[in-house]
């Protein structure tokens, strides 16, 4: 873009500024408005699945008939006796009937020992039945030894329901994606708390959907923590230009674009997900780095020339293309996350792309019409001039890196390094810790309460594996129900799973009973008209609906669920291989095992697409990086100046995450992916404005010194700016926005050194400016 080009743009919006600023009034307002209309905080769980994946499409054709992978625990401990008296087995009744009526809940899977679902298998004189664990309350100690009796003699409710110590029972209760309401959730499960907890009864709640419910109750925390970063920006913006214009046109253009970008994404039908409030603030900052960039050199030009008019055209004339640059640079890379085929990283992704693409306007065209309608007051020079020393200090370390043989050592360091990092990235992990110490500290209610669960329980997280059949009437053939029993005994034998439920349960205890007992009979009957004749039993026995989580009522689906205690990355892949191998071992004729509902094959899902989707976003990022370098810069030694910095921060930030024991999941991606752009916006200032100064004076030494003492130090203030506002994520009570924020803390400080050192540093060894007029 030639150089009058651009002052002829930025001469014509200063000279019509009155109906440009009136167009851009009503672009905001337009944004406004969507926001008023559609703008809202919501989890959509269908957003965070990746719909091509199999396993996906396995548990979405299955869902209504065999239940959500959502599903909630609440257990109810005694700290002194057991819970086999009248009080506990009422409060777990009345629990048990508060959560029927939770917005969202599936009935059908709502179980306790007090449900009917949950059954025992009774003999009269009218033959042999199936009837519920508990059919009435009990009143007597009579009642309560029955109780006992029959669960003890049940086989999966020890275990499943009750603990071994007999001082811990659990409610189940499974949420629909599209109807669960988590600030009701919260506010009922507390409600429950109140009413049932008391000197011996403690109750805790964990699952998936009361994952989500804490978070949105720290929602309110968020926006306190946000409103402080927002004042921690505000006073160093002023402690840094110490004028009223200093604050507001930065922090104007970051309120714009902000505003633009989320009335697009509403518009389009996105919402916001509480654990990805962090991500707004990382882009605005990327708006504030481009902002300050534009007011230093106007404070540098308004110095040369006393006109305000004249220091804002000379300013944003020639920042206007390497900005240009860096802002289309930026925002390519943040689309590239539309290349994981997860719906809220795609949506994420242009919201993100189209945030950073408005720049262009919010700071490029924006800026010099608001700067000629505010005063040029004098700066506050006592707290600037010790801001200015502060940043000329840290500055010096890139002078430092430009003398005798320190640049050619930083070049052969650098190589060494991104060899070395390579192979370091591949160590990075994917979803190796579970969600919930993911998000919160080890002490939190909620992970306090799973890892009781744990501890007295086979666990409460599922892997749900389908019987699937061509025909009806599968079910009755028994060389089927076979392979189900081989394949649920092949699953148990994980030492990390706690316990195994299918249909052919209470198909082999009615089948002993039928047999006078003899536990040898308890098997899958060979007979087929013994087994239609069971099948018969059972589902004639149960309400309609209470079946359906286990066969269909055509008797050609089962399932098969598992459940294990965690769901690290490295458990869920073990159990899907092991699940694998046995499909492969086993095939059957008319029917086939399908991989996988529940929490496990979600996840399993997920940490597959999340480990693809972190390489693939990371090489189209640098690709698109290098591409557009060599094609504006034209030269191969600028490109590897620019990305070899980045990579190389890039590969510090994985050390990092190795380090802190973060893992990639599906909320750190956009963080980690999006902080990759921040390298190149410094990395493009510094080496456009040494291309500049190296033109006007044709030495590489003093264009780097002039250089770092003016966008070097816009450069610095720019990082640390951003690193006060982000560390004060620590106070949002969410171990994940901590472990966030301190991870963008890191990018920025890395990608700051990199362009203070590495750039100047790499410009003086391969001199990539000789003979080359200047081009951005």
């Amino acid at each position: 873009m030639p150089a009058d080009w651009t002052r002829r743009y930025v001469t014509f919006i200063v000279k019509r500024r009155h109906a440009c600023t009136a167009v851009l009034f009503l672009l905001t307002l337009l944004s406004i408005f969507s926001l008023y209309q559609k703008g809202r905080i919501f989890t959509n769980f269908f957003q965070l699945y990746p719909p091509g994946h199999p396993y996906i499409q396995t548990y979405m054709e299955f869902r209504k008939m065999f239940g959500s992978a959502n599903v909630m625990a609440i257990c109810l401990r005694v700290r002194e006796g057991d819970i086999f008296t009248p009080s506990a087995i009422r409060k777990v009744d009345a629990i048990t009937r508060a959560v029927l009526n939770f917005p969202g809940v599936n009935p059908y899977q709502v179980s306790s020992i007090t449900h009917p679902s949950v059954k025992k298998i009774h003999l009269s004189s009218h033959g042999i039945g199936l009837r519920p664990l508990i059919e009435e309350l009990p009143k007597t100690q009579e009642d309560l030894d029955r109780i006992r009796k029959d669960i003890y003699e049940t086989e999966g409710i020890r275990g499943a329901y009750i603990s071994p110590d007999n001082r811990s029972t659990l409610i189940f209760l499974g949420f629909w994606e599209e109807g669960v309401d988590f600030r009701g959730v919260w506010g009922r499960i507390q409600a429950l708390l109140r009413e049932h907890e008391d000197d011996n009864t403690v109750l805790y709640a964990t699952g998936y959907p009361m994952l989500y419910a804490w978070i949105y109750h720290a929602v309110p925390r968020i926006f306190l923590v946000f409103a402080l970063t927002l004042a921690v920006l505000t006073a160093l913006l002023f402690l840094n230009f110490g004028t009223l214009r200093g604050v507001t046109v930065p922090l104007l253009s970051a309120a714009l674009s902000a505003v633009w970008a989320f009335g697009f994404a509403f518009a389009m039908g996105s919402d916001l997900d509480p654990l990805i409030l962090v991500v707004p603030v990382l882009l605005m900052g990327r708006t504030l780095s481009h902002s300050v960039q534009c007011m230093e050199r106007f404070e540098e030009e308004y110095k040369k020339h006393a006109d305000k008019e004249r220091a804002v055209i000379d300013t944003y004339s020639e920042l206007f293309w390497p900005a240009s640059f860096s802002i289309v640079t930026d925002g390519l890379g943040v689309l590239t996350i539309a290349v994981a085929r997860i719906p809220l990283m795609q949506k994420l992704a242009f919201m993100g792309g189209f945030w950073i693409i408005t720049m262009i306007v919010s700071v490029l065209t924006l800026q010099p019409m608001v700067q000629t309608y505010l005063e040029a007051a004098q700066p506050t020079k006592r707290l600037r001039r010790r801001l200015l020393h502060l940043l000329d200090r840290i500055g010096a370390l890139g002078r430092l890196c430009c003398r005798g043989a320190a640049p050619k050592g930083i070049l052969v360091g650098l190589v060494v390094a991104l060899v070395a990092g390579f192979f370091l990235s591949l160590k990075l992990k994917v979803g190796d810790t579970r969600i919930g110490s993911t998000i919160f500290y080890e002490d939190h209610p909620y992970n306090v309460g799973y890892d009781y669960l744990s501890e007295q329980f086979w666990g409460i997280n599922e892997l749900v594996i389908i019987l699937a059949g061509e025909e009806d009437d599968i079910l009755k053939d028994p060389k089927i129900l076979s392979a189900l029993e081989a394949f649920r005994q092949h699953m148990a034998a994980d030492p990390n799973c706690g316990g195994s439920v299918t249909f052919l349960t209470l198909i082999q205890r009615l089948n002993r009973m039928f047999h006078e007992g003899i536990p040898k009979w308890e098997v899958t009957p060979s007979e087929p008209d013994l087994l239609a004749q069971l099948l018969f039993l059972v589902q004639s026995n149960a309400a309609p609906g209470e079946m359906a989580r286990f066969f269909s009522p055509d008797y050609r689906n089962a399932s098969l669920i598992l459940y294990f205690k965690d769901y690290s990355n490295s458990i869920i892949s073990g159990a899907i291989e092991r699940a694998q191998e046995f499909i492969a071992q086993n095939p059957l004729e008319r029917a086939s095992f399908r991989l996988a509902g529940g929490l496990m094959g979600i996840m399993a899902a997920v940490n597959e697409e999340v480990q693809w989707s972190y390489w693939a976003n990371l090489i189209t990022i640098f690709s698109v990086i290098i591409l557009i370098c060599l094609v504006v810069y034209r030269s191969p030694a600028i490109a590897f100046i620019l990305c070899g910095p980045l990579y190389l921060s890039q590969v510090l930030c994985d050390a990092f995450m190795l380090w802190r024991g973060i893992d990639l999941n599906i909320n750190s991606l956009p963080v980690a992916s999006i902080g990759v752009g921040v390298g190149i916006d410094y990395g493009i200032y510094m080496i456009s404005r040494i291309w500049r100064e190296y033109m006007r004076c044709g030495e590489y030494e003093e264009a780097i010194q002039i250089s770092l003492s003016t966008t070097g130090r816009a450069v610095i203030f720019t990082a640390l700016t951003m690193t006060a506002g982000v560390i004060f994520w620590v106070l949002s009570g969410i171990k994940f926005h901590t472990e966030m924020a301190t991870l963008i803390a890191v990018l920025l400080l890395l990608n700051m050194l990199g362009a203070m050192t590495l750039v100047p540093a790499l410009v003086q060894v391969l001199k990539p400016f000789k003979g080359r007029p200047l081009l951005v």
